[in-house]
């Protein structure tokens, strides 16, 4: 079978005119496949003087499909798109030449081995007298043939004709690699498109599900700050019943010494002996009643003030020292009842433009966290907490240690986590610390530092600016 020839003989000039138009024409690579194959068949026809050309390409388990046909005689001038099929099974003489990947030659189709199976369903109807298929390669494999097919009486292919052909064959590898690029672009921004819809309803997923989260954090915030205040009034109350109950027993004792006084005096027993050591008596009854009276007051007030502050995120003037001590006042029936000693270190006249709520709520939940854990089960000795403060140029460094049982490195490493606790058997959520680190960083726009060991205790270090940031919402 006659093969392309290893040294292609010189084109005509015509030849080379016609390659060069179809070379440097744009149509080749701008991906329409259909357009381009045209392109190649029309320069077939025109090169070789014949009146049909066609490009077929392979089909796993198929054959060859005809994409494109050109047909330029007087009853066909335009080129049509039949649905053409050839099978090995109907031509395998035909099939059996192709996988040697040559080029067919038959200057006559009727007698030549490869085409002369297709005779009487094909050539004879269509006046077909030889044909000339020039394989069509891509990325070094076969994808199909390029059939160029002359309408008459057998004629001899000429080297320079098998040649340019095998030229315009070349070229379809620039069709199929432009086809392949626009498929790669057009699948590219299908892609982009679908993923800009994805991160666009994503977006809105999260956006949902932040807006849900923080709901949700305001709400644990807020119940954390009942429980806080839960755990005030219970203290309170109990701290407020001994001065009171002192009070009403002073005041008890003095309506008793009143009466005796008032009796004696109507019935002319009273002597000055008597009215003196009443009237002492009087005297030291109403002193005591009016000092636990005063405890009382002022437990209420630090109360009242805590309580006020740790219900509202308003921003305030207040002093440092002052503020503190009032915190610990309302903390004080807390630490008495678990045998806590408590210790202060505060600055003097530091003024602090700052969100007092937050930092009640900071130190609440730091205190009951060493009471329930550091002072837990477990803990033996003399349980003391140190609060202390100072100022450093513009920053407060606020400290908190006490001298219970610490923690492990690794409850250390996760004790700022949500919902993590070590104590959920006792009712504890895992919530303290974690608001405390979030009203640090976020409401007194500081910093927060936990240090801690078994058995050494709990020290934690807390700086924030005496002037708050403003707060984002």
């Amino acid at each position: 079978m006659p093969a392309i020839p290893t040294e292609q003989p010189l084109l005509s000039e015509r030849l080379q005119q016609i390659l060069l138009r179809v070379s440097c024409s744009p149509a080749l690579d701008s991906g329409d496949t259909n357009t381009a194959s045209d392109l190649l068949l029309d320069a077939a026809c025109d090169g070789l003087s014949i009146a049909r050309s066609s490009i077929w390409l392979s089909e796993p388990g198929q054959g060859l499909r005809c994409l494109r046909l050109r047909l330029r005689s007087i009853d066909h001038p335009e080129q049509s798109q039949p649905s053409l099929v050839l099978t090995d099974n109907d031509y395998p003489a035909y099939f059996a030449a192709l996988a040697s990947e040559r080029a067919i030659v038959a200057d006559d189709a009727h007698q030549h081995p490869a085409t002369r199976e297709f005779r009487g369903g094909y050539l004879i109807p269509l006046g077909i007298g030889a044909m000339l298929d020039i394989p069509l390669r891509h990325r070094g494999r076969m994808i199909g043939i390029i059939c160029c097919e002359h309408v008459g009486g057998p004629r001899p292919w000429q080297p320079t004709e098998i040649t340019f052909t095998a030229n315009l064959a070349d070229l379809f590898g620039r069709v199929v690699t432009a086809g392949e690029r626009l498929a790669y672009e057009q699948q590219l921004e299908q892609a982009n498109a679908t993923l800009e819809q994805r991160v666009t309803a994503r977006t809105l997923e999260l956006e949902q599900a932040l807006d849900e989260q923080r709901n949700m954090q305001r709400q644990l915030v807020e119940n954390e700050k009942m429980a806080a205040l839960g755990q005030l009034v219970t203290g309170v109350a109990h701290e407020v019943n001994s001065p009171l109950g002192v009070a009403v027993t002073g005041v008890s004792h003095c309506i008793t010494e009143l009466a005796e006084l008032d009796h004696r005096y109507r019935h002319g027993k009273l002597t000055e002996s008597d009215f003196n050591q009443r009237l002492s008596s009087l005297q030291q009854g109403l002193t005591l009643v009016e000092g636990n009276l005063q405890r009382a007051a002022r437990l209420v007030t630090d109360f009242k003030r805590t309580a006020a502050d740790q219900s509202n995120d308003d921003r305030q003037r207040f002093l440092l020292d002052d503020y503190l001590l009032s915190i610990s006042n309302s903390l004080s029936p807390l630490f008495r009842h678990h045998g806590v000693q408590l210790q202060l270190e505060l600055p003097s006249a530091v003024q602090c433009d700052s969100y007092p709520g937050a930092l009640a709520q900071i130190i609440t939940n730091l205190a009951t966290n060493s009471m329930r854990y550091g002072f837990g089960p477990g803990f033996s000795g003399k349980a003391t907490l140190l609060i202390s403060a100072s100022q450093v140029e513009e920053d407060i460094y606020l400290s908190i240690n006490d001298n219970g049982l610490g923690m492990s490195e690794v409850v250390r490493q996760r004790v700022f986590e949500p919902f993590f606790t070590t104590g959920r058997a006792a009712g504890g959520t895992g919530l303290g610390l974690a608001i405390v680190h979030n009203l640090v960083t976020n409401t007194l726009g500081g910093q927060i530092r936990l240090d801690s060991a078994p058995n050494a205790g709990c020290h934690i270090e807390i700086r924030f600016p005496r002037c708050a940031p403003t707060l984002v919402t």
